[in-house]
C-alpha cells in the first residue's frame, strides 16, 4: 500500500513540475522587461497554456526520428571543438565564488594551509582539495589549468552517459543522451569557469552509475565515499544517499539488505568526510562535520526581505558574529521566521521553484558577462541568453509530449527512478534554500539521461507503427 502511495505521489509531482518548469521559462524571460509582477504572471500563464497545447498538437503530427549511427566520438569532439574556440574567443577572470575557490586552492598549494579571510571552514574545501590534487599540489591554479582540467571533466561525464544510458536502454537513447549533454549551452561555456558543479555533477553521476550497474557491498562502500566527496564539495549534498535509500525500500529487498547497503554507504561517507571533521574539530575545537555556512545561508534564504535567490544579508545582520555563531544564529532565526510565516515560507519556496526550474543560462552570464575580460553587448547577451533557455524550454516540451511513458517508468523501472529522484532531490532542497539556475547543474546529467531515453522510446513508438 505504501509502495502504491509512492508511486502516485511520484507522478503526481511530475505532473505538476512539468509545466511549473514551462511556466518558469516564460515568467522569468518576462520578469526582466515587464515592471508589473501580475501582468508578468498572466502572460506566462497564457504562453504556457498555448505552447502546451501547441507542442502537443504538432507533436504527434511530426514524425521523430534521427540518425543514430553517428559515431559518439564525433559528437564530443565537435563539442570540445566549440569548448576550445570559446575560450579563445572569450577570455575570462575569475570572479566571486570562483575566485574565492581558486584562491584556496592556490593557498592549499604555496602556503598548504585553508583559511579565507577570518574564516576556517565557512567555504567547503571539496572544490579547492580537488583543485589541489588535480594541480599535483604544486601548479598554480590558473584560467587555462581549469580549462584543460573541465574538458577532461566533460570528457569522463560524457563516457559514463553513454555507457549508462546504452546499458540500460539503447545506443540510440545514449546517442541522444551525449549529444544533449555535449550541446547544452551552459556546458559549452561552462567549461571555461571554475565551477564545482561540475565535478561534483559528475561525482553524482558514477554514484547514480554504481548504484544501478554494481551490486555487492564493495561498490557500496566505493558509492559512499564518491558521495562523501560530494558533500566535501556542496554539503547540501549529504542527504543525497536518501534517494538510494528511498529506492532500495522502492525495490522491496529484505530489510537486512536494506540496512547492510545503507551501513556499507555511510560507512563510505564517513571516511570520506572523517579526515576533515577532524582537522575542524582541531581548528574549533568542537566538532564541525564540513562547514560552517549553513545556518547563514538558511537565514538569508528565509527572511522577510529574501528573495529566492542571493542576497549578501537577511533582515538581522549577522555577520559581525564569528563564523560558528553565524552559523548557530543563522539557523535559530531561518527556522524562527518559517514557523511564524507559514505562508510567506511556501510562497518563497513558490519563486525558488521558478528559479529552479525557469533558466538555464548560467553558462552564458558568468562567461559572458560577469568573468568576461571584454563583456558582450546587451543585444548579443540576450540572445544567446534567449538561445540557451530555448534549448531548456524545449526539453521540458519533450518531457510534457511523452509524459504517460515517464508517469509509467518511474513507477516501474528502477533506472528511470533514481533519475527522478535525484532531479527532485536538488528541487526540493533548493525550494527551501537559496535557488537559482547554477543549483540545478548537479542533477543535469541525469535529466538529460531521462529526457533521451523518452526521445528514443517515442522514437521506437513511431518507427514501430
Amino acid at each position: 500500500m505504501l509502495d502504491t502511495a509512492f508511486c502516485q505521489l511520484h507522478r503526481l509531482v511530475w505532473t505538476a513540475i512539468v509545466p511549473l518548469a514551462v511556466f518558469s521559462v516564460f515568467l522569468l524571460i518576462l520578469e526582466e522587461f515587464l515592471t508589473q509582477p501580475a501582468i508578468a504572471y498572466a502572460v506566462s500563464i497564457g504562453l504556457t497554456t498555448s505552447t502546451l497545447a501547441l507542442f502537443l498538437y504538432f507533436g504527434k503530427r511530426v514524425r521523430w526520428s534521427f540518425n543514430y549511427t553517428v559515431s559518439p566520438l564525433l559528437i564530443v569532439v565537435l563539442g570540445l571543438a566549440i569548448k576550445i574556440a570559446a575560450f579563445v574567443l572569450f577570455p575570462v577572470n575569475f570572479v566571486s565564488d570562483s575566485a574565492t575557490y581558486v584562491s584556496l586552492a592556490n593557498q592549499l598549494i604555496s602556503e598548504n594551509s585553508y583559511q579565507h579571510g577570518n574564516t576556517y571552514a565557512y567555504w567547503p574545501p571539496g572544490y579547492p582539495l580537488f583543485l589541489y590534487v588535480s594541480h599535483l599540489g604544486i601548479i598554480p591554479v590558473s584560467t587555462s589549468t581549469i580549462f584543460i582540467q573541465n574538458c577532461l571533466i566533460t570528457l569522463i561525464a560524457s563516457y559514463v552517459i553513454f555507457q549508462l544510458t546504452h546499458k540500460y536502454h539503447s545506443r540510440r537513447a545514449a546517442i541522444v543522451a551525449i549529444s544533449i549533454f555535449t550541446f547544452w549551452p551552459t556546458g559549452l561555456l561552462g567549461a571555461l569557469d571554475a565551477y564545482k558543479e561540475l565535478p561534483l555533477m559528475t561525482l553524482l553521476l558514477l554514484s547514480v552509475y554504481l548504484y544501478t550497474q554494481k551490486s555487492g557491498f564493495k561498490y557500496h562502500f566505493i558509492n559512499g565515499l564518491v558521495l562523501g566527496f560530494c558533500a566535501l564539495i556542496q554539503p547540501g549534498t549529504i542527504l543525497f544517499v536518501s534517494v538510494f535509500v528511498v529506492l532500495n525500500w522502492f525495490k522491496k529487498l529484505h530489510f537486512t539488505n536494506q540496512l547492510s547497503l545503507f551501513v556499507c554507504l555511510l560507512a563510505g561517507m564517513l571516511s570520506a568526510i572523517a579526515p576533515w571533521s577532524y582537522r575542524n574539530t582541531q581548528v574549533f575545537d568542537q566538532f564541525v562535520m564540513i562547514s560552517t555556512n549553513g545556518g547563514s545561508n538558511m537565514y538569508r534564504a528565509n527572511n522577510e526581505i529574501a528573495t529566492g535567490g542571493y542576497i549578501a544579508k537577511g533582515a538581522i545582520d549577522i555577520s559581525h558574529l564569528s563564523e560558528l555563531e553565524q552559523d548557530k544564529r543563522g539557523k535559530e532565526l531561518a527556522i524562527e521566521w518559517i514557523k511564524n510565516n507559514p505562508v510567506d515560507f511556501f510562497y518563497l519556496s513558490f519563486i525558488k521553484m521558478t528559479k529552479f526550474l525557469g533558466d538555464d543560462s548560467t553558462g552564458i552570464y558568468s562567461i559572458l558577462k560577469r568573468s568576461a575580460q571584454q563583456p558582450i553587448g546587451e543585444i548579443p547577451y540576450y540572445g544567446l541568453k534567449l538561445g540557451a533557455n530555448t534549448f531548456w524550454l524545449l526539453l521540458w516540451l519533450i518531457i510534457f509530449f511523452c509524459r504517460e511513458k515517464l508517469y509509467s517508468l518511474i513507477t516501474s523501472d528502477h533506472l528511470i527512478a533514481t533519475l527522478s529522484l535525484s532531479f527532485l532531490y536538488f528541487f526540493t532542497v533548493h525550494s527551501v534554500f537559496e535557488s537559482n539556475a547554477k543549483y540545478h547543474l548537479p542533477a543535469i546529467p541525469m535529466f538529460f539521461i531521462l529526457v533521451a531515453i523518452l526521445i528514443a522510446e517515442i522514437v521506437e513508438t513511431f518507427d514501430n507503427g
